[in-house]
Parts: structure tokens; C-alpha cells; sequence
């Protein structure tokens, strides 16, 4: 029942039948290590997967704990730099381990939504990969503010296009300590201006310095932009 589009992307009839797809694949290839049992309806929770993120993670979880965050389901794809070992001793981490492929999970997105789909049902969720850090205008009142003003605005979901920042001195040279705030490090960004167009599922944002530096044209470079 699932369909593949031309352009590789898988397709299902339906959301129950994805839904009942991502409940096979965090079954089949996800191992429980440690859950904190069912979530309060205060709580927003927040999916990663992560792979050796150890000089991050501590600076990750303290980011989005600090905006109210209550819980991280995180699914470790085989780390072996001390990053699982830190997640374990982590109080609100839901964690899991897999050596599965993260290509065939599409790119995690399915271990994530089958983990949502299961434990947390009908409320608000996020998702955001290691190196991703949420800034928002009233950031300093927190999530629940921002779910607030989104549920009175009839939105369902939040669209934040992502902005490549860097530091002062070469890739190479740009050193972020284990437990240091990477945006006190890599301040700056790319000033070429982004490409938005509208399309089925969204708005599609393009350009920044990977674009730039990767890519000859808008066309072949990646979206910079998550619901």
C-alpha cells in the first residue's frame, strides 16, 4: 500500500496507514532502554535521533529544558563517543538504541513519529535534530506561551525556517566545548538572501551558506525550513 512517487518520495493513502507503517518500525528495529512512564498534559515532549553528539547534547537538552520542555524521546543510532552513556543518565530522557539504517527510517522521521504516534497522542510535540536550536520572538516566556498564541490562531503546527550560523574563523578552527552554548560561539551567518515559494505541503525556503558554498544554483540545494 505504500506508493513511490517519481521523485523517490514514499506516499501512503492515508495517515492511519503511515501511522500504522512508523508503529512497525520503532517495534521491529527500536530497543527500549529506559521510559519514565506516560506523559502529563502539561508536558510538551521533544524527538531527536542522534549519532556521536556528545560536545551538543548536554548544550542541547539545557537549551529546551530552559524553554519547557518535559520530556526527550531520543533514539540512539550507534554512538560510540560517550553520547548514550550521557543520555542514560539523563532524568527526563525517554531513550532508545538502534543500529538500524537511518536512510531506510527516512532519515529518523519515522522512528520519531512512530515513538509520537504511541506516546503521545493529540497534543503538541516538537521536533528538532542536535544541532538545531529554537529562537522565537517572546522566547523568554517560553513554549507554552508560543503554543498558546499558535492554538488561538487556529495553527496546527509551527513553520521555522532554519538559518546556518558560523563562526568568526574557519570550519576547521571553530571549536564548540562540551557544555558550551554553541550560539555564544558560531554568532554569525550568511547574508546571501533566501528563495521562499509556496508549495503543496508548505513554504519551501532556500539559499543561506550551504547553498553558497555546495550548491551552483537554488534549485539542488536542500530546504531550510521544519514544521
Amino acid at each position: 500500500k505504500i506508493i513511490s512517487s517519481a521523485d523517490g518520495r514514499m506516499e501512503w493513502p492515508s495517515v492511519a496507514e503511515y501511522r500504522s507503517f512508523t508503529h512497525i518500525k520503532h517495534v521491529l528495529e527500536l530497543e527500549a532502554c529506559r521510559q519514565n512512564g506516560p506523559l502529563t498534559d502539561d508536558v510538551i515532549p521533544l524527538a531527536t535521533v542522534v549519532r556521536n553528539e556528545r560536545v551538543l547534547i548536554e548544550s542541547f537538552l539545557n537549551h529546551y529544558r530552559q524553554l519547557g520542555i518535559g520530556r526527550f524521546f531520543v533514539v540512539d543510532n550507534g554512538s560510540d563517543d560517550g553520547t548514550f552513556e550521557y543520555l542514560a543518565r539523563a532524568p527526563d530522557v525517554d531513550l532508545w538504541r538502534t543500529d538500524a539504517s537511518y536512510k531506510k527510517a527516512g532519515f529518523g522521521a519515522y522512528w520519531q513519529d512512530g515513538l509520537f504516534s504511541k506516546y503521545a497522542p493529540n497534543r503538541w510535540v516538537m521536533y528538532a535534530d542536535v544541532d538545531e536550536f529554537l529562537v522565537f520572538c517572546g522566547i523568554e516566556k517560553g513554549l507554552d506561551n508560543l503554543v498558546r498564541s499558535l492554538a488561538e490562531r487556529g495553527e496546527t503546527r509551527l513553520f521555522a525556517p532554519l538559518l546556518d550560523v558560523y563562526g568568526q574563523t574557519s570550519i576547521d578552527q571553530t571549536e564548540i566545548a562540551p557544555g558550551q552554548n554553541p550560539l555564544e560561539v558560531c554568532c554569525w551567518f550568511d547574508a546571501d538572501p533566501e528563495k521562499y515559494e509556496q508549495f503543496d505541503r508548505g513554504v519551501s525556503v532556500k539559499g543561506g551558506v550551504r547553498r553558497r558554498l555546495f550548491f551552483s544554483d537554488y534549485d539542488s540545494s536542500p530546504q531550510l525550513a521544519k514544521y
